[in-house]
């Protein structure tokens, strides 16, 4: 992986924590955000971080289906 990914996950981590958030958004989805962010894509999840990482970046994420609708 880029070295600017692991750079701009690192930036989102701090962005989500200035936040006031207790919890930030896990490593694995700091690194798809960072990722997809890097390419102008859009992230289909079914995770509420991809929400929180999309208020503090241009992240663009769209749920698959809505949220709590999968038991």
């Amino acid at each position: 992986m880029p070295d600017e990914v692991w750079s701009r996950a690192l930036e989102l981590q701090r962005a989500v924590s200035a936040r006031g958030r207790l919890r930030s958004a896990r490593l694995p989805d700091l690194l798809i955000a960072a990722t997809a962010e890097r390419h102008g894509v859009t992230v289909l999840h079914y995770d509420a971080d991809f929400d929180l990482l999309a208020e503090v970046s241009d992240l663009r994420a769209e749920w698959v289906v809505p949220a709590g609708s999968v038991p």
